[in-house]
C-alpha cells in the first residue's frame, strides 16, 4: 500500500520506519520541493526529475511485487518492453528553447502572426526541395 500511495503521490499515515507520527500533506510537499530544487541547482530539469522519481517508485513495485513471489511478472515485462524501433522523445537545443520561451511571452495576437510566417516560409522551403528533386531528376536522365 506504501508503494501504491507513494506511485499516486499520495503520503503514507507514518513515517518512512513505520513508526512515530505521519507527515502531513504540507511537510511533504515541503521535503519534495527542496528536493526537487536542489535537483534543478544540479542541472536536471524538472521533467526528467519526474521522470526518475515515477521510475524509482516502478522500481520499488517491482521488487515488492517479487518478494511476494509473483512469478507474471517475467511476462508482463516482455509484453511492456517498448520495440527497438521506438526512439526517445526529441529534447529541444537551447536555441529552440528560447525561441519557445519568447513565443510563450507574446500576445495571442502575435503568436498567430508569428505562425503565419513560419508556415510561409516552410511552404516555400517545401517547394524548393520538391524543385530540387525535379532537377535531379532531369538532370541524371
Amino acid at each position: 500500500d506504501r508503494f501504491a500511495s507513494e506511485a499516486s503521490g499520495q503520503q503514507a499515515a507514518t513515517a518512512e520506519g513505520g513508526e512515530g507520527p505521519a507527515k502531513t500533506a504540507s511537510q511533504a510537499n515541503f521535503e519534495d520541493f527542496g528536493k526537487e530544487l536542489k535537483a534543478e541547482s544540479k542541472g536536471i530539469w524538472h521533467s526528467e526529475y519526474r521522470e526518475q522519481q515515477h521510475e524509482k517508485a516502478a522500481a520499488r513495485m517491482a521488487e515488492a511485487s517479487k518478494e511476494d513471489g509473483d512469478d507474471s511478472e517475467d511476462e508482463k515485462d516482455e509484453a511492456d518492453a517498448p520495440d527497438a524501433s521506438m526512439k526517445p522523445a526529441h529534447r529541444p537545443t537551447e536555441e529552440e528553447e528560447e525561441k519557445l520561451r519568447a513565443k510563450a511571452l507574446m500576445p495571442k495576437k502575435h503568436k498567430r502572426l508569428l505562425q503565419r510566417i513560419e508556415k510561409g516560409e516552410a511552404k516555400k522551403k517545401a517547394a524548393n526541395t520538391a524543385l530540387e528533386t525535379k532537377r535531379k531528376k532531369l538532370g541524371a536522365k
